[in-house]
């Protein structure tokens, strides 16, 4: 390929985030010329040593309709049965199911995929290639000196030992932590949400459903489709949760993800630390694991690794993207979503400004939206790890989170509507309206964390029997013209509110002194739409909850 000293567009990154961006910008704009710049050689190792290999709804929409990727997702890499998460119950017994089970008995409509980022991103590389980018792997970037006026960039880098240069019209960080230009522009903002991971992969297959012989863990009642080993597995306890992620490649990714001041990652930041950690915390994943422990492929920490900055986009024709900009917490795979968000913010950017169009306007709203939706993602984990290992406040958090991410952010990024501020004037009061409602909710539940003792008993919550989730996670794909569109917005909204008054009207019931106004529970809900949920953990209401059955 020709090489192009003057691109419209360099992306310093060629990982997940960086690749995407540049298949967005083709399949947008074919005319935009577009340089990737990736430190690392290529291809990239089967099951890559990255984090991020779990997507949920928003992302697998990005990735497999926007970017057009659905027959490689759908081929190479392997569907999910969703989040499922292991809680101990009242039951002291190590066997697995004995724990309270929170998970999906057959697929939800919208689907989700682990990512064998290895072979992802090798794939998105020779993908691109194909469209029309400039891929550079092994270059290492020395120099970025950004304009402040309508000039163009300067990049220095070296590649095979060559000093050479590029002179972009725009320039996108996709560093990663290297974090590039959030450096050099002193745009790193503080967070106050501590936690750490450290993860390895195992070259085998480890699989959860033979981890128990007992009766309760077979697959009875469920689809013959019905496999715990599809899903992101996450056993969880006070302070902390354990992932197990299968990968196409037949590897195993394990991550042990704590709150540092309950584990500090000092306690398992080698692997013979975090197999004990393992053997303490979670002896039967560490059982699984020891007779493969020749086969671990490798060992990653990080330490403290949630990440803010004072912005992601400017007028002058930069931005971050990925992790050089913004990181929140590995829980429930919010990652990829924000590429999705961010990238898609940048993509409409970028065209506007090759098309002649002012973009000052627009880059300030996209900006204020981006670091909206991820500062309003803080408060599902910032304090909330302590109640991670209860079994009966857990499972509610989860259904919530689960219906709100449904009700809004995944609504709008998968029915095309990000980029559309017309329509965003209407809904603005609606998002203030859930954010503010999202606040409260995640303070009831950590207050109701610290106030219940009672432990289930062991159970399945099939999340497929809750009528409300999967009618939300459905809805997220269906065709809906713009005022189908506002209309179902505030259904959801609506229906958020309805259930945010049963959890209070059931959290007070059996706690009076939770201050549970503010959330609609001083009054009997005029729903019953968590009925199934609330009995199954045996949580009884003093008095019944009336209306329909959702």
């Amino acid at each position: 390929m020709k090489h192009t000293e003057q691109p419209d567009v360099a992306i310093l990154g060629g990982g997940l985030a960086g690749l995407c961006l540049a298949i967005q910008l083709k399949r947008e704009r074919a005319a935009t010329s577009v340089v990737v710049l990736e430190k690392a050689p290529h291809p990239p190792p089967a099951a890559a040593h990255k984090v991020g290999e779990s997507t949920v709804e928003l992302a697998a929409f990005y990735l497999g309709k926007v970017l057009g990727l659905q027959e490689h997702l759908d081929r190479h890499q392997l569907r999910k049965y969703g989040l499922r998460f292991f809680f101990r119950s009242s039951d002291a017994s190590e066997d697995i199911a004995r724990r309270v089970e929170v998970g999906a008995s057959d697929y939800m409509p919208t689907p989700s995929y682990q990512l064998d980022r290895g072979l992802f991103e090798a794939f998105l590389a020779e993908h691109a290639v194909t469209l029309g980018v400039e891929f550079v792997d092994s270059a290492s970037v020395s120099e970025v000196e950004l304009s402040d006026d309508q000039a163009r960039h300067r990049i220095e880098y070296r590649h095979e030992g060559t000093a050479k240069e590029l002179r972009p019209r725009w320039v996108v960080d996709a560093s990663g932590r290297t974090r590039l230009l959030a450096q050099q522009r002193n745009l790193s903002s503080p967070v106050s949400h501590r936690a750490s991971a450290a993860w390895f992969r195992v070259q085998t297959r480890l699989n959860i459903d033979d981890w128990s012989t007992a009766a309760s863990w077979r697959r009875d009642g469920k689809s013959e489709r019905f496999s715990r080993w599809f899903s992101t597995n996450h056993l969880m306890g006070p302070g902390y949760w354990v992932w197990l992620i299968p990968l196409a490649s037949g590897a195993t990714s394990v991550g042990i993800v704590t709150d540092e001041a309950m584990h500090p990652v000092e306690g398992y930041n080698t692997l013979d630390d975090a197999m004990h950690w393992l053997h303490t915390h979670e002896p039967v994943c560490a059982q699984h694991i020891e007779p493969h422990r020749e086969r671990i492929l490798d060992f990653k920490v990080m330490r403290n690794y949630a990440r803010d900055v004072t912005g992601v986009f400017s007028s002058q024709r930069w931005a971050l993207i990925g992790e050089a900009g913004v990181f929140v917490d590995p829980f429930y795979s919010p990652g990829s979503d924000f590429i999705a968000i961010g990238n898609s913010f940048v993509a409409d950017l970028i065209r506007r400004d090759m098309d002649g169009e002012s973009i000052a306007k627009r880059t300030r709203i996209y900006d204020q939206l981006y670091l909206s939706y991820s500062r309003n993602t803080f408060p599902l984990f910032e304090g909330q790890y302590p109640l991670f290992g209860n079994p009966l406040v857990m499972p509610v958090k989860l259904v919530w989170d689960f219906a709100a991410y449904w009700t809004f952010l995944a609504f709008v990024f998968c029915q095309g509507r990000l980029c559309d501020l017309s329509l965003f004037v209407h809904t603005r009061t609606g998002f203030e309206r859930l954010r503010l409602l999202n606040e409260k909710m995640q303070r009831l539940l950590r207050q109701w964390h610290e106030v219940e003792r009672t432990t289930p008993e062991p159970v399945f919550l099939d999340l497929t029997r809750l009528d409300v989730l999967p009618r939300l996670n459905g809805g997220l794909t269906e065709t809906l013209s713009d005022e189908e569109y506002l209309a179902r917005l505030e259904e959801n909204i609506t229906l958020l509110h309805s259930l945010a008054a049963e959890i209070a009207w059931v959290a007070g019931s059996r706690h009076p002194s939770l201050p549970v106004a503010e959330l609609g529970g001083d009054a009997a809900p005029t729903g019953a739409h968590l009925e199934k949920l609330f009995g199954a953990l045996g949580l009884v209401q003093s008095r019944p909850l009336r209306g329909d059955t959702g």
